[in-house]
């Protein structure tokens, strides 16, 4: 477990822990956001899972061989039934990487627990650079905020 790994012992305060993630990431912050029962956090151009993403990426319904099967929808859906969250996710319209209607269909299936920001002409690997002022204010609000 990568909690012992970093050396964490006994029972964390989840009210104090947030997530923040980036594609790949943002699976991996909502799967330790389920493991510590974390409520909020900023995540950058999720996808929906990765059963889905392997049907966009080739056209074919490959889902089922992919090892790792990332279901981001499922894992906030688990946040939203545990009580309060929030979780702000942004998203590039032009991003080339994870289509924007993914983050879409996530912040449609949590409209209370999520809040989708479009940004404009934004890139897969460039959001975090050319929206840091929106990313760092959306990251001071989701630490403020508490349940």
């Amino acid at each position: 477990m990568a909690a012992q790994a970093l050396g964490w012992q006994g029972d964390l305060d989840s009210s104090k822990l947030r997530i923040f993630g980036h594609s790949l990431g943002s699976a991996a912050c909502l799967i330790a956001a389920r493991e510590f029962k974390i409520q909020q956090g900023v995540l950058l151009t999720p996808f929906t899972s990765t059963m889905d993403m392997g049907r966009h990426m080739t056209g074919l319904p490959i889902g089922s061989l992919v090892w790792h099967r990332f279901d981001n929808g499922a894992r906030l859906d688990e946040l939203a039934a545990r009580g309060p969250g929030k979780v702000i996710i942004f998203h590039g319209t032009d991003d080339e990487s994870i289509p924007v209607a993914m983050s879409r269909t996530l912040a449609a299936q949590q409209k209370q627990a999520v809040r989708l920001v479009e940004i404009p002409n934004g890139r897969h690997n460039t959001l975090q650079l050319t929206n840091t002022v929106e990313i760092a204010a959306a990251l001071e609000e989701i630490g403020k905020s508490g349940f």
